[in-house]
């Protein structure tokens, strides 16, 4: 086991070079994305490539000020791309499950599709203190992380569906943490942890989600998620790693978490739909 985790920090924090990056991304004119946290870090370099194959992108955020300022940096930049793409904000705030509804009905309302949802807006472990809440209460890493990330991508089926009909399947990426490998507990979560939260930082936030490299190649990681053509149906649920590179569940050396995600009628603990039907009683507390 120490050999195999050993092996896993070594690829994911010393990868080899992209294979794939912005250059392997094709024209997409007619194309609409959503980047979650766009406006700094991993998500403004992954909304700068987008914006020179002449998409519509928009930058989902919680400040309007950082994100114009964000998108007016990335519209002036030189040299200008040859198909330039339309960037717009979109008033997101993860912290809100009130804010995250409505951000998915604004959306509905200008857009009848979406192509690739990047899910990619979190915050880091010491970006909060000790029993931080969202605005509905819950535990701010998982409320953030989960409740609140998955409800605006369930909101937005309808458009994820139009995008399906007569084409390539729509795609939904989460961007995630090799903490979530690194840190979590036994099972990859304590469930009677969920509502309190973990009392460590770190724990907390491996549970519900880089170091060393640019954002850029972080983006480059997210391309490959949205836009390879290794990846097809079958490969619906992959973990994807530093720099865009498939990995088969064989090779992850957390064994307990793997069994965690397996379904009960396949012979594990069947903790996917255990934290969906969590959510789901969340919503409907919030009344959302």
């Amino acid at each position: 086991m120490a050999f195999a985790s050993f092996r896993n920090l070594k690829t994911q924090w010393f990868p080899p070079a992209p294979t794939f990056t912005d250059r392997n991304v094709p024209e997409q004119k007619g194309k609409v994305f959503i980047v979650t946290g766009g406006n700094s870090g991993v998500g403004y370099a992954l909304v700068n490539f987008l914006y020179s194959t002449g998409a519509t992108i928009y930058m989902a955020s919680r400040s309007k000020e950082k994100a114009e300022k964000a998108i007016a940096e990335i519209e002036a930049a030189t040299p200008v791309p040859k198909l330039p793409g339309n960037i717009k904000f979109l008033k997101l705030d993860l912290n809100d499950l009130l804010s995250v509804k409505a951000a998915a009905a604004e959306f509905s309302k200008q857009e009848s599709k979406v192509d690739v949802l990047f899910n990619n807006a979190g915050i880091g472990a010491r970006n909060v203190g000790p029993g931080a809440r969202t605005a509905q209460g819950l535990d701010v890493m998982f409320g953030v992380h989960c409740v609140a990330t998955l409800l605006f991508t369930i909101n937005l089926l309808p458009q994820l569906r139009a995008a399906s009909i007569g084409g390539n399947p729509a795609r939904v990426v989460w961007t995630s943490s090799f903490l979530a490998e690194g840190a979590s507990p036994n099972n990859g979560i304590d469930l009677k942890h969920l509502d309190s939260g973990y009392p460590d930082l770190d724990k907390n936030y491996a549970i519900s989600k880089l170091l060393l490299s640019e954002p850029k190649f972080g983006a480059y990681t997210n391309l490959y998620a949205g836009f390879s053509t290794d990846i097809t149906l079958e490969n619906n649920g992959a973990y994807v790693i530093p720099w865009g590179r498939l990995r088969d569940d064989k090779n992850c050396p957390r064994k307990d978490i793997i069994k965690a995600m397996t379904d009960e009628e396949k012979g594990g603990l069947g903790y996917p739909k255990t934290l969906w039907e969590y959510c789901e009683a969340k919503w409907a507390e919030s009344g959302v």
